[in-house]
């Protein structure tokens, strides 16, 4: 009997990562050599939002303040900067994992045309940095009243 499975390469990739990882912490042992902070490419996580009279994108940058980001809009495309950089703290001991990234991040966003991007407000609260961007009168939806005979 022949069965068929699905192929999952992120599972696989997941898998491959895991089982380096145990051959280095078998190769060194658990104490082995201390994690090293390296610069990893990171990128915070957005949502988008379309709602009736405004686009909002909600970017999760915990850890970082409002001095750490630059916001622009340059032709429609709206430009997220920052970099989180490293703590390291001398007193807090050897570290044995390091999972948080740090680094340089850089996102772009095409806005649609119908957009006031001279309006555009940017808020951030509790490590969420919200932009909110006017749409124009032309691109609000309109209700139509129905009637009858």
């Amino acid at each position: 009997m022949t069965t068929l499975t699905t192929w999952k390469p992120v599972q696989e990739l997941s898998n491959l990562h895991r089982e380096v990882n145990h051959l280095f912490d078998n190769l060194w042992g658990r104490r082995g050599m201390p994690h090293v902070a390296v610069r990893q490419h990171w990128a915070p996580p957005v949502d988008i939002v379309n709602a009736d009279d405004r686009v909002e994108i909600r970017v999760e940058v915990p850890g970082l303040s409002e001095d750490d980001i630059n916001v622009s809009i340059t032709e429609n495309v709206l430009t997220l900067k920052g970099e989180k950089k490293y703590e390291s703290d001398e007193n807090a001991g050897e570290y044995r994992r390091v999972e948080r990234k740090y680094g340089k991040f850089q996102r772009s966003f095409t806005l649609p045309g119908n957009l006031q991007t001279d309006q555009t407000k940017a808020e951030f609260k509790n490590g969420v940095l919200t932009i909110a961007v006017p749409k124009t009168e032309q691109a609000q939806p309109k209700e139509i009243p129905i009637t009858t005979e």
